[in-house]
């Protein structure tokens, strides 16, 4: 059974950032989800402090893919 991808009023994605959430992103783009209804949802790795294990580059790459 396909899902019919223009019914959902939204379709979240989680992406840190990495191969997994971009290559559901672009299975989604090919199935014909539309743009619009899209919403990537970032969560920073490990939150603030010296633990921190995001790149620094990790949260604007996000940005540019959405």
């Amino acid at each position: 059974m396909t899902p019919d991808l223009t019914s959902y009023d939204s379709i979240i994605v989680a992406v840190s950032g990495g191969k997994d959430g971009t290559a559901c992103l672009l299975a989604l783009l090919e199935a014909g989800a539309p743009k619009d209804r899209l919403e990537l949802w970032h969560h920073e790795v490990d939150g603030q402090g010296p633990s921190f294990m995001d790149w620094p580059s990790t949260l604007p790459y996000v940005s540019a893919l959405a």
